[in-house]
C-alpha cells in the first residue's frame, strides 16, 4: 500500500514552517514587546485584571453549558415526534 508521501510532505511542510517562523517571530519580537507593557502595572492591578477575566470566562462557561443543555432537550423532543411520525407513517 501506497502512503503518499510525496504528496503529505508537499502540502504538510510549507504550513509548518510558516508556523515555525511564525512562532519564532511571536516569541522574539512581540512577547517582549507586550511583557514590557506590564513592568509598570502594580501586581494588585494585574490580579484584579486577572479576576474579572476569569469571571468573565465563568459566565461564558455558564451560558454555553446552558444553552447546549436546552439543544440538546430540544433535540431529544425532536427525535422523539419524528420517531413517533415515522411508526404511523410505516404502519
Amino acid at each position: 500500500m501506497r502512503y503518499h508521501l510525496t504528496y503529505r510532505v508537499e502540502s504538510v511542510f510549507p504550513a509548518s514552517t510558516g508556523f515555525g517562523i511564525a512562532g519564532i517571530f511571536v516569541v522574539k519580537h512581540i512577547s517582549p514587546a507586550v511583557f514590557g507593557l506590564f513592568v509598570d502595572v502594580p501586581p494588585l492591578v494585574i490580579e484584579g485584571i486577572a479576576m474579572i477575566l476569569i469571571a468573565v470566562l465563568g459566565a461564558d462557561l455558564a451560558l454555553t453549558v446552558s444553552g447546549l443543555t436546552e439543544l440538546v432537550k430540544k433535540m431529544e423532543k425532536w427525535v422523539q415526534n419524528s420517531t413517533a411520525e415515522w411508526k404511523l407513517l410505516i404502519r
